[in-house]
């Protein structure tokens, strides 16, 4: 359910929340659909937010430079318990134009998971025009080590474009490449890092298909 019924530019989502949809948000890296595969680049690694269910969020768009997202919700995708061991977590989305073709935006989050010890973290995520087809990305995320998750992934970064149009004659194309890192708590386990690339082909308005390479050393 999805209502603007507190007025003043806030809409109100009530039901089976995707947590995605509102935290580490990006325009070119953010959809495992249609973009990006690996999960290093369509989200930061280092967090361990629910990716779906019972919750709500509250957000704010009553500006076109900048917006803000709340939410709240069951970490284990349970409806047992709705008042104790939340996972809670809150966004800043700021927009820029920055001229022709030079639109860009970025979010600062932060979140706790009360059904791991209370785990933190935080992140930011950065989308930017570098012109007409090339929209370049970022992102950096870390969290605090728990007892429940001893080796897990400390900070977690990645770099990466979108090129729309890559051939002459084939704009709808999009070709697109990512590098990134993953580095644990344990000092004994080495750095992990990650490569992504990609080609979606559109053969018309209802079918596109897409052709991912993918690579990890660690």
């Amino acid at each position: 359910l999805s209502s603007d019924c507190l007025g003043h530019d806030w809409v109100l989502d009530f039901g089976k929340i995707g947590s995605v949809n509102y935290l580490d948000t990006n325009r070119v890296a953010n959809d495992s659909t249609t973009q990006f595969l690996s999960g290093s680049f369509s989200n930061s690694m280092a967090q361990q937010i629910p990716y779906r269910g019972p919750g709500i969020a509250l957000s704010w768009a009553g500006s076109e430079r900048w917006d803000v997202r709340l939410l709240a919700m069951r970490p284990d995708n349970s409806g047992d318990d709705a008042t104790s061991g939340l996972f809670g977590a809150g966004q800043v989305d700021l927009f820029w134009e920055g001229g022709a073709e030079r639109a860009g935006s970025c979010c600062a989050y932060a979140w706790q998971n009360g059904g791991k010890e209370d785990q933190m973290g935080w992140g930011l995520s950065l989308d930017q025009d570098l012109c007409e087809r090339v929209t370049a990305l970022g992102r950096f995320g870390a969290q605090e080590e728990v007892s429940v998750a001893p080796q897990d992934i400390q900070r977690s970064w990645s770099l990466g474009f979108e090129l729309r149009e890559p051939m002459h004659g084939r704009q709808d194309d999009v070709l697109g490449l990512a590098f990134g890192a993953n580095t644990s708590h344990d000092d004994a386990l080495d750095e992990e890092l990650v490569y992504e690339a990609y080609y979606r082909r559109f053969f018309n308005d209802k079918f596109s298909a897409s052709l991912h390479a993918q690579g990890m050393s660690h």
